[in-house]
């Protein structure tokens, strides 16, 4: 999942998208926000320091005062919470480019 949390804040605040695309976006924040406070710390943390913050697996492993793989590791098993969630409520990532698009509503 490419899109940082605070980038889709911004989308959904930003009125040059669509009404549609607005509450596509808010939906998105929502999942991702609910499923980063039900994760475990250890897990949330880890994912947000490498990719929310950007650091390295090496660089957070020194912030958490433990090693590289188990970042790595800790970050994975986040981010494949995050990915079910987000299948769960109706989002599916794009295969070309790690993104999510909203699946189509079923009448």
């Amino acid at each position: 999942m490419e899109a940082k949390a605070d980038q889709l804040s911004e989308l959904a605040a930003d009125g040059s998208h669509s009404p549609e695309a607005e509450v596509r976006a808010r939906d998105l924040v929502r999942v991702v926000t609910t499923e980063l406070a039900r994760m475990s710390e250890k897990n949330r943390v880890a994912y947000v320091l490498l990719r929310e913050e950007g650091l390295s697996a090496k660089a957070a492993a020194a912030v958490l005062g433990t090693t590289a793989p188990v970042v790595r590791q800790r970050a994975h098993r986040a981010y494949e919470q995050l990915r079910t969630a987000l299948g769960a409520a109706g989002w599916k990532e794009s295969d070309h480019d790690g993104s999510w698009d909203a699946l189509p509503v079923r009448v």
